[in-house]
């Protein structure tokens, strides 16, 4: 049975019963420094701290049973131009010098970023480090650092510091930060076995040519009914967008491949011949926004009365784990189009790819969804 995997994070040194409804910050043992330590959407988010005292961004964690995903993010004009980081069974196990101060460069993760970005995840192994979910919470360290800088509206950098996610601070005289996050195995809830109940078709599906009763016939038979306007993908508004006006039009670009590429230009009804291509997640849009459309459109396509776009992400190791089908392709409309969003174009190509191919054909079922 495929397990949910609820998490919490509390202060360091707090007693397990306060881990049951950890609110919004954990207070240090012994009259020691609060820190901020959030659950939302099951993602425990810990300030990232520029300086000491500015907020940067957040730190997020989340977990299932075999992986763990530390992910940096920064905010108003902050900018990641690398991480450090060390996960350690306790904050003493952290590299440090005698003193007790954290040597980053020691840390057994590490990554540096020209240009500068934004976010980053790091997706961990538990095996590796032996850390399972046998008991009813096993918590573990987690020591966070960033090199940042700061931009101004013209994209230039006013102010650099280092930064660190907010926990209790290293025993030496130099400023860091360690964080405890806790493990915890939730009760286990009934496995929700959607097979049959929806249905999903890949880009290859939705590009094939009609023949009988395939996926290609029914694009033909429907398209128009559901995408009257034609079909866009990429920025809501303004530039960059691709647009298909017709199923011909459809059938003709599907399937789009390479890598999942930023737009720079708009598009309209492109064709695409042998090894050429514009972008893996543009063809991923297509394919979600065709079976969001036809979902919506055409009782017959599912059995089930749930819109397909009003499913949820129930992989917890995802960064998308409990957003929306429609959620995650409006991220995937912005990131496309170079106008907004919040991940890296192959995070959200991942996860559109995962949603196309979760009910392939209506016959199957992968558990990358869940019902809301």
């Amino acid at each position: 049975m495929r397990k949910i995997v609820l998490l919490t994070a509390c202060g360091l040194g707090a007693a397990l019963m306060a881990l049951v409804g950890c609110g919004s910050s954990g207070s240090a043992p012994d009259g020691g420094r609060g820190y901020s330590a959030t659950n939302t959407d099951n993602w425990t988010s810990y300030d990232l701290l520029a300086g000491q005292t500015t907020l940067a961004g957040h730190v997020l964690v989340n977990h299932n049973e075999t992986t763990l995903v530390v992910r940096f993010e920064t905010q108003d004009g902050w900018k990641l131009n690398g991480t450090h980081l060390d996960i350690e069974a306790n904050c003493a196990s952290v590299p440090q010098t005698r003193t007790g101060n954290p040597i980053p460069g020691k840390f057994k993760y590490k990554r540096t970023y020209s240009p500068a970005a934004t976010s980053d995840s790091y997706t961990i192994s538990m095996a590796a480090y032996g850390f399972r979910l046998t008991d009813p919470v096993t918590c573990i360290a987690i020591a966070a650092h960033a090199d940042l800088s700061l931009l101004d509206g013209n994209g230039a950098v006013v102010r650099t510091e280092t930064g660190w996610g907010d926990g209790e601070p290293f025993p030496g005289a130099n400023w860091g930060m360690c964080m405890e996050y806790c493990l915890t195995r939730a009760p286990d809830i009934t496995d929700q076995d959607l097979t049959r109940q929806f249905r999903t078709q890949t880009q290859g599906g939705w590009g094939a040519e009609a023949h009988g009763g395939n996926q290609g016939a029914y694009r033909d038979a429907h398209f128009g009914s559901a995408f009257p306007g034609g079909l866009t993908v990429g920025c809501p508004t303004g530039d960059y967008t691709l647009r298909l006006t017709s199923s011909a039009a459809v059938e003709a670009y599907l399937p789009d491949g390479g890598t999942a590429e930023i737009l720079t230009q708009n598009y309209t009804d492109p064709t695409l011949g042998e090894n050429e291509h514009i972008s893996v997640l543009a063809g991923q849009a297509v394919a979600l926004t065709l079976n969001v459309g036809f979902d919506l459109t055409d009782p017959s396509f599912s059995a089930n009365a749930t819109n397909l776009k009003d499913l949820v992400v129930a992989d917890s190791a995802s960064p998308f784990y409990g957003w929306t089908v429609q959620q995650v392709l409006s991220e995937a409309n912005l990131v496309l189009g170079g106008c907004g969003g919040t991940h890296t174009p192959a995070e959200v190509n991942e996860a559109a790819s995962a949603i196309n191919e979760n009910f392939d054909d209506g016959v199957t079922d992968v558990g990358f969804l869940r019902l809301p």
